[in-house]
Parts: C-alpha cells; sequence; structure tokens
C-alpha cells in the first residue's frame, strides 16, 4: 500500500505551514481531497512519516503565505473562505490577499482556488462604480516578482492598463499609469506587446476588440443598436414629470403652432380693417 492510501485510511494529515518556530498545524480532510490535489500539496513541501504509520506535510511559506494559508485549508476541505483585504492599509506596501492566495494556490497546484482569487482580486479592485482603478504599486511588484505564477493575473493587470490607453473614455491620469509601469521592466514589456499586438488584430466592423470605446477599432453600429434609437418611447418610459410632446398635425406643424398662426391671422385682418375705416 502506498503512502497516498495509507495517509485516506487515517482520514486526516496533519499540515505544518510555515517557517521556523513560526510554523502553525492544519488539520487537512483526505476523503476530500483528489489524488491531483495531493500530489500537488506533496510535489510542493517536505513529507514526515509518523510511527504510526500516518504522515505529515512540512510547507515552507513566507509570512505573506502564512496570513492567508487557512484559505487554502478551508477551500480543500469543502468550507467558506475566510478574511477580506484590509480597508485602511498602507498604499505603498500593502498587496491584497488575493493577489497572494492566487500565487499560493498556483505553487500548491489547486488551481480551482487559484481561479476563485483571481475572480475577488478583480471585485475587490474594479468596483462597478469606478472605470479607472488600478493595481497597487506593491502588487505590481508581487504579481511580476513571480511571474511563473501568476500569469493569469499578470494578463488581467496588463489588458486593463492597456485600455485605459486605447479607449476614447479613458479616465485615468497618465502619472497614475506612468508610476505603475515603472514599478516593473517586465510590466512595461507586457504592455508594449499588448499594445502592438491590439493594433495589428483584425477586427470586423460588428466585432468588438475587448476594448470598449477603443481609439483604434471604430466599431460599426449594428441593425440592434439603429432599432434602439429610432424606436419610439413606449408609455411607460414617461414619468409623473415627462412633459409630453406636442402633437404634430398632418404637415409635422404642432396643433399650439396652428393655434398661434390663427391667432396672428386674425390680428392682422383687424388691422386691415381699422386702417381701412381710417
Amino acid at each position: 500500500m502506498d503512502s497516498v492510501s495509507e495517509s485516506l485510511n487515517q482520514g486526516w494529515m496533519r499540515i505544518w505551514a510555515g517557517f521556523g518556530l513560526g510554523r502553525l498545524a492544519y488539520e487537512l480532510n483526505l476523503q476530500r481531497q483528489s489524488d491531483e490535489t495531493l500530489a500537488g500539496l506533496r510535489s510542493a513541501g517536505e513529507i514526515f512519516r509518523n510511527i504510526d504509520g500516518s504522515e505529515e506535510l512540512g510547507l515552507l511559506l513566507s509570512g505573506a503565505e502564512c496570513k492567508v494559508f487557512h484559505n487554502v485549508i478551508h477551500w480543500l476541505n469543502k468550507e467558506s473562505l475566510r478574511g477580506v483585504d484590509e480597508e485602511d492599509y498602507d498604499y505603498n506596501a500593502h498587496i491584497s490577499e488575493w493577489c497572494t492566495l492566487f500565487v499560493l494556490a498556483t505553487r500548491l497546484k489547486v488551481f480551482d482556488l487559484a481561479d476563485e482569487a483571481l475572480e475577488r482580486y478583480q471585485t475587490c479592485r474594479m468596483p462597478h462604480w469606478q472605470g479607472s482603478w488600478f493595481p497597487l504599486p506593491s502588487e505590481v511588484e508581487y504579481l511580476w516578482y513571480n511571474s511563473g505564477l501568476s500569469t493569469p493575473m499578470r494578463d488581467f493587470v496588463t489588458n486593463h492598463i492597456v485600455a485605459q490607453l486605447l479607449t476614447q473614455r479613458c479616465q485615468a491620469n497618465l502619472g497614475d499609469i506612468a508610476v505603475l509601469l515603472s514599478c516593473d521592466v517586465g510590466l512595461i514589456l507586457d504592455v508594449l506587446r499588448s499594445v502592438r499586438s491590439h493594433l495589428t488584430d483584425e477586427i470586423g466592423a460588428t466585432q468588438f476588440c475587448g476594448v470598449e470605446y477603443c481609439s483604434y477599432h471604430l466599431q460599426v453600429w449594428t441593425q440592434f443598436d439603429v432599432d434602439e434609437v429610432e424606436k419610439a418611447p413606449s408609455e411607460s418610459e414617461f414619468s409623473d414629470q415627462t412633459e409630453p410632446l406636442p402633437r404634430r398635425g398632418d404637415h409635422g406643424i404642432s396643433s399650439d403652432d396652428e393655434e398661434a398662426f390663427a391667432a396672428a391671422e386674425v390680428l392682422e385682418a383687424l388691422s386691415e380693417t381699422g386702417q381701412t375705416r381710417g
């Protein structure tokens, strides 16, 4: 019987995570893990066999990784993720825990957790009311330092910066973009490659290039766009405060205009009558 099977018989595996005397113990429910997950964890750490045949896993983690490792265990044990980013933090030093969790989950080959961390990072850095969000400089340095483990998240950041440079409705400060680009030469290269690729892409008239209101790819309206603009508003689109449009006659003249013209004609006739009598 191999070591994985023996551990499965025990039901749980103790994982020591951290470094030096600051290591913490976690319990992993082996019954809920696939062979691929266990193999990924074992390859990332060191296995210790106890006298009773059970195994313990030692993982060497950085201080930042230690702070988020509990969410790796929660995820693998099919429990909810816990903890969120701090609301008040040092702008120059803070790294979102979702960045750290993404890199750590990728290293441990827990790829579904990495996908979840990427989605949560997008949510915390890109609220729906803010169009010109940017990652923190410290996050750029962290992601490009760990470039071998952070490709999807780096692509997400790069594509967003490129979109801000190419859109006609850019709300970003170019100085802020320059600060980010100065954090790592790898980011500069990725942005330049992405811009060059975007400008050489052949985009059809009705296709979306990926950048809203792109200055380079002028999108042609579809028939749906035309219909949406030309259709008459329904009664439900009028509020109690909406002023109704004046009724138009057969010749495109409103009833109010017709009444004004008639009154002018009456006044003109009366004026001529008065002059004749005089």
